[in-house]
């Protein structure tokens, strides 16, 4: 089928274009690898508004997001649903989103017999009885699953009847490169007229009532600028109020006696934000794009983890956090960014090279998915029917309000 008819795919499960330049980062990687398979498949993506995102080709289509009346339209006309990157498996946010929205999609594509990926998404320790029964849902009817870290894949393989169909890849973002572009080169001119600087970038959401780390972060920020580095703060998600990150930034900046800029919440393309990042000296940064966007730039990072996926992803270039939201201290954060100043030259050699890995290991994205969409499909027999409409049932007993 794969090889012979024109192929058809649903891409949904993360919130496009809604002002998260990492996820939307992730999609870029993801179309980039399925841009390559040789069916040249037909594309359509969830996307707020369903309004297209400029980094997308004219060929590929969009639907809006949110939507199941119309995501089940795409999942009929489609021959696979593709849940693509991002944080799919985990509880820490709600059960809403992202646990509850992937398995109705995925359930209504199990109804239609459409085949599920879960592509190179992350995976985070669930904390919840409700939330490891509606992950073990998600991934037991799921037919092919890349994971984008080790500790994503050890959670999986725990909640999975099914372990054959588990794979560790790597983030589809590591695809990316730094693009300038007019906008780009002008912020680059305002961050490199500061001399020395380090990039900033504070997280919100549900930690938002916890000022302790804020004012680690500041008096970070205080003692650098005596030393001679000017922070400058900026947004991966760029959603205005109190959840998001330009609030968090202000709030941290209140905080500082010395000199700061904080720039505008502007979306930027994931590769035009990765040009703005490589003008930095260094990054400081409490969301994981960010970092895979330092990384891509070469520019040496630390972070204050507020969730496991910042854990792992440090893990895989042998870096620890700053302490937790937590536990971290500005002295934590200082011992931190000075090793990034005094280890400059051998820090970014390690970036290239660990960088370098991880772009080969997104393509074993495109391997996983091609052997899975090329295999044969068994037909769902009549137990499978039965564990395919009690798990709708269980599905809305767990999500009700």
């Amino acid at each position: 089928m794969y090889m012979t008819n024109k192929f058809s795919i649903y891409i949904d499960g993360n919130g496009y274009g809604f002002g998260n330049i990492g996820d939307d980062a992730i999609l870029q990687g993801i179309i980039k690898i399925l841009k390559t398979l040789p069916s040249n498949p037909k594309i359509t993506i969830a996307v707020k508004h369903g309004v297209k995102l400029p980094f997308l080709d004219p060929d590929i289509h969009v639907a809006e997001s949110f939507n199941f009346e119309e995501a089940k339209r795409s999942i009929a006309n489609s021959d696979c649903l593709l849940v693509g990157g991002g944080t799919m498996v985990g509880d820490e946010l709600g059960l809403q989103f992202p646990l509850a929205y992937n398995i109705e999609r995925i359930l209504y594509s199990k109804k239609c017999s459409k085949r599920i990926v879960l592509f190179g998404i992350g995976a985070n320790k669930l904390t919840t009885r409700n939330g490891k029964l509606l992950a073990k849902m998600m991934i037991n009817h799921s037919g092919l699953i890349t994971l984008r870290d080790l500790e994503s894949l050890k959670v999986c393989k725990r909640l999975s009847t099914n372990q054959e169909n588990i794979f560790q890849t790597a983030d589809p973002a590591f695809l990316l490169e730094p693009k300038e572009t007019g906008r780009s080169r002008g912020i680059k001119d305002i961050i490199r007229s500061k001399g020395k600087t380090i990039g900033i970038n504070v997280v919100n959401e549900v930690w938002a009532n916890k000022k302790e780390y804020k004012m680690a972060i500041a008096t970070t920020c205080n003692t650098l600028a005596v030393e001679g580095y000017y922070p400058i703060f900026f947004s991966n998600e760029i959603r205005s109020g109190p959840f998001y990150d330009h609030e968090a930034n202000k709030e941290t900046a209140s905080l500082l006696s010395c000199d700061y800029t904080i720039l505008e919440p502007t979306y930027y393309s994931p590769e035009e934000m990765i040009d703005i990042i490589s003008a930095f000296d260094m990054v400081l940064s409490m969301r994981m794009h960010g970092l895979i966007f330092a990384s891509i730039a070469r520019v040496p990072f630390a972070t204050i983890s507020r969730i496991d996926k910042v854990d792992n992803f440090m893990n895989q270039f042998g870096l620890k956090s700053s302490g937790t939201i937590d536990t971290t201290t500005s002295n934590r954060i200082l011992e931190d960014t000075r090793v990034l100043i005094i280890e400059r030259d051998n820090i970014i050699a390690n970036l290239e090279k660990i960088v370098r890995q991880k772009n080969k290991d997104c393509w074993k994205n495109q391997q996983y998915f091609t052997s899975y969409i090329e295999g044969r499909q068994g037909q769902e027999n009549i137990s499978g029917r039965v564990r395919l409409f009690v798990d709708f049932i269980r599905y809305h007993l767990l999500t009700r309000i």
